[in-house]
């Protein structure tokens, strides 16, 4: 078949990334395209699928036109505002948000006071020791508050060493104080 007749020829269709002309068999099945077959073939959408290909052209993409990334961002967003906001209340609802949420606030006390500050992972502090330090009640997750030992306005650390597990009367009648016998 001669390569104009090929061209006229509903059987073969050229493929939009690599622009070889291929028999129609070469490209997945899209009912939504007016050709009933997707514009890339088989090895080419194999490689776009490709995860780690992916992304790899995407944070290319993203370091080309930051600017063009941020037009499309923007506009994903204000076309989904709604969904946007539903998983923003739905994460803010997890455990993992509260304990990201005391650290942050915990790293910025202090940054102001100018002391020693380090990322806590609070959930695994809570499966090494899950009883309050100071009464030695077992505690489950949503009942625990994060005390430091030492406290940040008197100077101490917020380093991982120096956070104890405790319940809500404890901590409270500790507050701002040294360690002692509560």
């Amino acid at each position: 078949m001669k390569y104009s007749e090929m061209l006229k020829d509903p059987r073969w269709q050229r493929c939009c990334h690599c622009k070889e002309l291929l028999p129609e068999t070469c490209f997945y099945r899209d009912k939504s395209k007016p050709s009933g077959r997707k514009p890339r073939c088989k090895k080419c959408e194999r490689e776009y699928i490709d995860k780690d290909n992916r992304r790899k052209y995407e944070k290319n993409y993203q370091q080309l036109k930051p600017e063009k990334r941020r037009e499309i961002m923007r506009g994903w967003y204000e076309r989904n505002k709604d969904h946007h906001q539903r998983v923003q209340d739905r994460y803010r609802k997890t455990e993992q948000f509260k304990a990201n949420h005391r650290n942050h606030a915990a790293i910025r006390r202090s940054r102001v006071k100018g002391n020693e500050y380090e990322n806590i992972d609070f959930i695994s502090i809570y499966k090494e020791h899950p009883y309050c330090f100071y009464c030695g009640k077992h505690l489950s997750f949503q009942e625990v508050e994060f005390d430091h030992f030492i406290p940040v306005s008197k100077g101490g650390p917020h380093t991982s060493n120096n956070i104890r597990v405790s319940c809500m009367p404890c901590n409270r009648r500790k507050g701002a104080m040294t360690y002692q016998v509560v």
